[in-house]
């Protein structure tokens, strides 16, 4: 499954949110959320879940920055189920590491998706905007 597209919507008073029914598709009824590499959450399917995990096993457990690097993905995760209404409720811990405020804006990055909030998306975004990056190199 290819996720993409970017929608844009709320998080409720108690961190619930509702996944856009498109990228919703591809998830399965359980998923996995994580954070991020930049300020925002990472969602995972069980299969890339698991494959990610497979490729944390292989880093050196005697290597500081490999064990740093799974500490940022592994003890922050959480598994996912929607509710009937289709809601999965973000924890506590994840909607702070990525600031997650009232409005939020989930983004489909081909094998996983991400959740920021709105408007650190839109700096994020326009920081790219301004800079003349030749982006050419990563697809030729």
């Amino acid at each position: 499954m290819r996720f993409y597209g970017t929608y844009e919507h709320a998080i409720d008073e108690k961190g619930r949110i509702i996944m856009p029914a498109k990228l919703r598709e591809g998830l399965g009824s359980r998923f996995y959320i994580t954070r991020g590499f930049d300020k925002c959450l990472a969602v995972y399917t069980c299969e890339k879940w698991e494959q990610f995990m497979c490729k944390l096993e292989e880093l050196p457990k005697s290597d500081k920055r490999s064990r740093a690097f799974s500490h940022r993905f592994v003890a922050n995760a959480m598994e996912a189920e929607p509710d009937k209404n289709n809601r999965v409720v973000i924890s506590p811990s994840l909607r702070k590491l990525a600031d997650l405020k009232k409005e939020i804006v989930t983004i489909g990055q081909n094998d996983y998706i991400e959740i920021w909030d709105k408007e650190a998306w839109e700096e994020y975004s326009a920081h790219y905007e301004d800079e003349e990056i030749d982006f050419t190199d990563f697809l030729f």
